[in-house]
């Protein structure tokens, strides 16, 4: 799969004016091949004599490089790779992804004389125009140059708001069939696809949700075709879904399987790995097929302790961790949740630069990180089956949120001192999150390059 488009371009998908991605600019732009002009008006067909030397042209150089170059443009274009070998090459060159990233428009009429309105008001939730009318406007992002319409949310957003008048029953019904024609444009080009899973995810507004999106956000994560942004965007509607109670418990650890594979790629890009991290701790569940391998709530708390992973990945695994719903789990080792979580916030913490017009305050994004941090760690007090433990206690009220986050939030310098005399005072011995867990391994850190150096010229 390829790894080398950023995924900041997402955000602007979510913009209410319409928008021309960075992602497509620096896909079309970057290390773009210089156009080859044909000479003008070769006339000759034989080489020059090289007066320096003395020779004339051998038999097999008769043909002159101009008009080498004229019939190599006139060529017709070679075909591009199938898009299966291409995205099998993981160092394929970046100017290669303008062959996969053409919109092919797909075709679709909106039923004649009918309003969305008008549909949605009636009372035939199975009358046949609602479903051609979500055709025609899914299809409508597939006009190039129509990537980022808007149309189906700003529709369905008026209609939450109540100025539509809108049946309920008709209302599910159009959305359940935007979802269904949102798959049949996955194969179009990536603007397509991560405008697909906008939708699907900005669909759920709390007014007459269906469950629909569930299974495509789960197909699109499970395919390894799939490029990061769009495994991004169908993460955060996954999100959104549970949020929004939509999520069914036999999704629930579907979803928590496809994730678990996806980390262990080695190849994933931190900011993506931060996001499936973040919806492993949305769905709260600890493990995969029965309590006692506590196999997800496990990865999580290597990646909060693995010094290599980005401090962004750390902390998402952190907050993951004190989300995790425990009742299930018999012999649940709170301590070392605990001592996993600590290290988490402070490198969290610690890596977090002071508000630059007064560093004695921490910055607003600061601030809100500490109120999820927060509400992280009050869950994880609430959840613990052993609240009497006292190095939980001690950390999670005490150290966390009276000496760290209640100060952050309150615009004032937390005592991170603190939080590292505590960690020094509680070192990890105990490496089992449940009896029947596997152990968690502490991965050493990667030596840097100059390290390396180093080595090489110590021997």
């Amino acid at each position: 799969m390829i790894r080398s488009i950023a995924l900041f371009s997402i955000a602007g998908l979510l913009c209410i004016t319409p928008w021309v991605s960075p992602l497509a600019v620096s896909a079309q732009e970057a290390e773009k091949p210089a156009a080859v002009t044909p000479p003008a008006n070769v006339e000759s067909t034989t080489t020059p004599v090289d007066s320096s030397k003395g020779t004339e042209p051998s038999a097999n150089n008769s043909l002159p490089k101009s008009t080498a170059e004229t019939e190599e443009a006139k060529a017709p274009p070679k075909e591009p790779p199938k898009r299966d070998d291409f995205l099998k090459q993981p160092g394929a060159p970046r100017k290669q992804l303008e062959n996969y990233r053409s919109t092919k428009q797909q075709p679709a009429q909106p039923p004649a004389g009918v309003r969305l309105e008008d549909l949605l008001r009636g009372n035939n939730p199975k009358d046949a125009n609602i479903d051609a009318m979500a055709k025609a406007n899914v299809f409508g992002i597939t006009k190039p140059g129509n990537e980022a319409d808007r149309t189906i949310l700003n529709e369905l957003n008026r209609i939450a708001d109540g100025r539509g008048g809108a049946n309920p029953d008709s209302v599910k019904a159009y959305k359940s069939a935007i979802v269904k024609y949102l798959g049949q444009v996955l194969d179009n080009s990536i603007l397509v696809q991560i405008n697909a899973m906008n939708i699907a995810s900005e669909i759920q507004n709390g007014s007459n949700d269906v469950s629909d999106s569930v299974a495509l956000f789960l197909k699109v994560l499970d395919d390894d075709k799939k490029q990061d942004p769009v495994l991004f965007m169908s993460l955060r509607g996954l999100i959104k879904a549970r949020d929004r109670g939509l999520v069914r418990a036999n999704e629930e650890q579907q979803a928590v399987g496809i994730i678990l594979k996806q980390l262990e790629k080695p190849d994933v890009q931190g900011m993506l790995k931060a996001k499936l991290i973040e919806t492993l701790g949305v769905l709260e569940r600890p493990y995969l097929d029965r309590p006692g391998d506590a196999k997800v709530a496990t990865s999580i708390a290597q990646a909060a302790l693995d010094p290599n992973n980005d401090i962004e990945v750390r902390t998402a695994a952190g907050k993951a961790l004190a989300r995790m719903r425990l009742s299930e789990i018999k012999g649940w080792n709170s301590s070392l949740q605990a001592q996993i979580i600590a290290r988490a916030l402070r490198d969290a913490v610690s890596q977090t630069p002071p508000e630059e017009a007064n560093p004695t305050k921490v910055a607003e994004a600061t601030r809100l990180s500490a109120y999820y941090w927060a509400k992280a760690i009050k869950k994880a007090i609430a959840e613990s089956p052993n609240q009497s433990n006292d190095d939980f206690r001690s950390f999670a009220q005490t150290t966390a949120l009276d000496q760290i986050l209640i100060p952050m939030l309150k615009r004032e310098t937390p005592n991170v001192d603190a939080l590292s005399e505590w960690i020094d005072q509680h070192p990890i011995s105990q490496k089992k999150l449940a009896p029947d867990a596997a152990e968690i391994t502490l991965a050493p850190a990667k030596a840097t390059e100059g390290e390396q150096a180093d080595a090489g010229s110590s021997k």
